[in-house]
């Protein structure tokens, strides 16, 4: 935990609990992604942790860009479409690489987006018992 400690996060043990939250979340409903698209069923573990990294990343630059807790909730109004983009991405990775606009892909693109959301429950309540907001 060392590195964590000395990483500048405030709190590395609810980040850890953050990341483990996307990671399970993600990689459920990448069970369902690959069943849906008949594809990778056996991989489905590897598309929820590329699923995870792709938020990360793109949370991680858009927290050194901006403090985006002075935003309030407007912040999540605004990363609908950046979620939009994560999901097209991950299609683009696994599953779709001509990145068909047909309905399948819209359709997954939009639970994904939504269900991106109802794991970011978890910070939001976190939020407002300790303070800090992670979303990614």
């Amino acid at each position: 935990m060392s590195f964590l400690e000395n990483s500048g996060i405030p709190n590395p043990g609810a980040f850890l609990i953050f990341i483990l939250i996307k990671l399970l979340g993600y990689t459920g409903f990448s069970i369902y992604m690959t069943s849906y698209y008949d594809s990778h069923k056996d991989k489905f573990w590897i598309v929820g942790i590329v699923r995870t990294l792709i938020g990360l990343a793109i949370g991680g630059f858009l927290i050194n860009l901006t403090s985006f807790t002075s935003y309030g909730f407007s912040f999540f109004i605004a990363i609908v479409p950046i979620r939009i983009v994560e999901w097209w991405i991950l299609i683009f990775i696994f599953f779709d690489r001509s990145l068909s606009m047909n309905g399948e892909n819209w359709e997954i693109v939009y639970k994904g987006v939504v269900f991106s959301f109802l794991l970011d429950i978890p910070s939001i309540i976190g939020f407002f018992s300790i303070g800090e907001l992670r979303i990614c």
